[in-house]
């Protein structure tokens, strides 16, 4: 019988709530538990979940691949105040309480392998299992090229869901295009070869092609099964980057896929991956008290709403991978 997950982007999530939420870091810091807590239980009784698996972070092979990759983060992180380094360490040590109350004293599967990132474990678990129905709690684009029938995003911060039907609200109605007013509508592929073209400043993934119009983007995608004059007008196509090197654009967008497109990992770490889910039936935790611990851990941050309403949450997170 199919089942259907619940798949937590755990960085993407608890981050995007820290920055969605106003006022001291204190209160902050507990407004963003309310929110992935929330997220959870929303999507649990919207969709029937069977089970919770977070994704968690790590270090990433991408950065042996490519030495730039997310550089500018650190860039970013060098010019915090000291006031801001403060607030940042209290984010984290909730962070990590967080991801320890998870691990140790929940049902919920954690996937984290020491060389991938949560995108990559996302991945493999909604390939892993494709009899299954996936609802990937997530605000990140990126996962825009997992879309499919038994695929389903839903970003908790905004409360938009996702689909390859289109783009809803929380009561059902179609989001728009701010700029033509029509709904909007997701093509996997299309969002996946438009990314590699136009790179991700976010992680410092450079464009494979600088300041190519969507109009050129789209007519080479349609032109790829063919590989026609649209798409090798755009392949052929030579520029010099900031270095003052000659640049092709065919192997600019071969070296952005395989940081980009989360089905081209390494062969030795897609082994890793499946591994890592593998190893989660081998356990197939089986924790008791986890009321219990979900109230200490809500008394720690002064969650008090959702201690006095812990039902919903309490259940999903004892929900095994294996039940007896």
């Amino acid at each position: 019988m199919a089942k259907t997950f619940l798949i937590i982007d755990t960085s993407n999530l608890f981050f995007r709530a820290k920055f969605s939420t106003h006022g001291n870091v204190w209160d902050a810091t507990g407004m963003a538990l309310h929110i992935i807590f929330n997220s959870i239980k929303s999507a649990a009784k919207k969709y029937n979940a069977d089970h919770v698996v977070f994704c968690q972070d790590a270090h990433s092979w991408r950065k042996s691949f490519d030495e730039d990759y997310k550089r500018n983060r650190e860039a970013v992180k060098a010019t915090l105040t000291e006031s801001q380094r403060e607030e940042d360490k209290i984010f984290f040590a909730a962070f990590n309480d967080f991801q320890t109350f998870i691990n140790e004293k929940t049902n919920a599967t954690v996937l984290q392998h020491p060389d991938c990132e949560a995108d990559d474990m996302v991945q493999a678990w909604i390939s892993l299992h494709p009899d299954d129905k996936h609802v990937l709690i997530s605000g990140d684009t990126d996962f825009h090229q997992l879309l499919a029938p038994n695929v389903t995003i839903y970003d908790g911060v905004n409360k938009r869901t996702y689909t390859l039907s289109g783009v809803t609200d929380d009561k059902g109605k179609p989001v728009l295009d701010k700029k033509s007013k029509k709904p909007i509508m997701i093509n996997p592929e299309y969002s996946l070869f438009k990314k590699i073209i136009r790179g991700d400043p976010g992680d410092n993934v450079f464009s494979a092609f600088p300041g190519v119009r969507e109009t050129k983007i789209l007519e080479a995608f349609q032109d790829r099964e063919k590989k026609g004059y649209a798409w090798n007008n755009m392949m052929m196509s030579r520029w010099v980057d900031h270095n003052q090197k000659e640049v092709q654009v065919k192997d600019r967008f071969e070296h952005n896929r395989i940081l980009i497109d989360l089905t081209a990992q390494p062969q030795v770490i897609r082994e890793y991956m499946e591994q890592t889910v593998l190893n989660v039936y081998q356990a197939n935790k089986n924790v008791k008290n986890i009321g219990f611990g979900f109230l200490k851990f809500c008394g720690k941050f002064e969650l008090n709403s959702l201690a006095e309403n812990s039902k919903e949450v309490v259940e999903i997170l004892s929900k095994r991978i294996l039940p007896e």
